[in-house]
């Protein structure tokens, strides 16, 4: 064994004898002995071991006596190689954080910390922004919505309604749509409530009796829209004259009454009562018709079997032969003569 490991040993042997020394003096068998003279300072362990060098105490030392070599000679042989320690996985060094019912939780544990802070109080309103550019009119979002061809065309559900076709007056004639089936008449739909389970009230009778659903031809639809026989009309005026408060007198302004006397309650009475006061001169047949057809989709042209047609605005076609001739409509087919009957 070198000599080096002999001077560890010792050393190490002479701190272990300081140690139980100084424990026994530790016991409760106490003394006290007076002060001896200060004896010579000690040399340091450097001193110790340069000299124990310079005797030629390890002879296998190769190395100098300065603080560097006594530290080297310390140091001592270079030991064997440990074993490769084991590196931990990366989720178990990365925590999990989460909030939970607005606390912060970590590794699955509960903070108690708040995850939000108080709320804050409401600032101030905000300038208004600066306004937007004006929208599309629906005439433009529809030359938009037509202009790739793909848009069914509503008059021909299996065609596509060409682009092509995109004037203001087009647009109308496509919101238009198709015409529809044509409806039942009146009388169709009495016939069908006569006929149907619950059936019709008989309005001739009182009750709950119903109407025959054998009598539904067209005197007998008149005959149901005629209801039960009731007071005239000059009977309910006379009446309304007579109650308390009567009738305001039309042909006098203010709240003045027609007078409820039996001289003035007569069936003249009641037809001068009913023309009024004389008003003004209304419009003739023809105003009206030429203010029909300068409106906004006009009147249909009679004379033409397209009902898309309508009857031309201008003042070429407007004037009081043009309604004469609105009027008459489209020429009818010849009549057939008495002789022609006859064979």
């Amino acid at each position: 064994m070198p000599m080096k490991n002999y001077f560890k040993k010792y050393t190490v042997a002479g701190w272990l004898l300081c140690l139980l020394f100084l424990s026994s003096c530790a016991m409760d068998q106490r003394f006290v002995l007076p002060r001896g003279p200060e004896g010579p300072a000690g040399k340091s362990a450097y001193e110790v071991w340069m000299e124990w060098i310079e005797n030629n105490g390890d002879p296998e030392w190769e190395g100098g006596t300065e603080m560097p070599d006594w530290l080297l000679y310390l140091k001592g042989d270079k030991g064997d190689p440990g074993d490769n320690g084991e590196l931990p996985e990366l989720a178990d060094l990365i925590p999990t954080i989460e909030i939970i019912n607005n606390t912060w939780w970590i590794n699955g544990e509960d903070t108690g910390v708040p995850a939000t802070g108080p709320q804050g109080p409401v600032g101030p309103v905000g300038p208004i922004g600066p306004g937007g550019a004006p929208g599309l009119s629906a005439y433009q979002l529809w030359l938009e919505l037509i202009a790739d061809g793909n848009v069914p065309d509503p008059h021909n559900p299996e065609e596509m309604w060409d682009p092509e076709n995109d004037s203001e007056a087009d647009f109308w004639y496509y919101l238009k749509g198709t015409k529809g089936d044509k409806g039942e008449t009146a009388y169709q739909l009495w016939v069908i409530d006569v006929k149907s389970e619950a059936g019709l009230d008989d309005p001739h009778k009182d009750g709950d009796e119903k109407w025959p659903t054998t009598e539904t031809d067209m005197d007998d639809f008149y005959r149901y829209l005629m209801g039960a026989k009731g007071l005239s009309a000059y009977e309910l005026w006379k009446a309304d004259v007579l109650k308390l408060g009567g009738l305001d007198d039309p042909h006098k302004d203010g709240d003045e009454k027609w007078p409820a006397t039996e001289a003035d309650t007569q069936m003249d009475d009641f037809y001068r009562y009913l023309t009024g006061l004389n008003g003004e001169n209304g419009l003739s047949a023809y105003e009206l018709w030429k203010d029909d057809v300068l409106k906004p989709g006009g009147l249909d042209d009679p004379h033409n079997d397209d009902p898309e047609v309508k009857w031309p605005t201008d003042d070429a076609n407007t004037g009081l032969e043009d309604f004469y001739r609105y009027l008459r409509g489209q020429d009818g087919d010849n009549g057939t003569t008495a002789s022609n009957r006859s064979k």
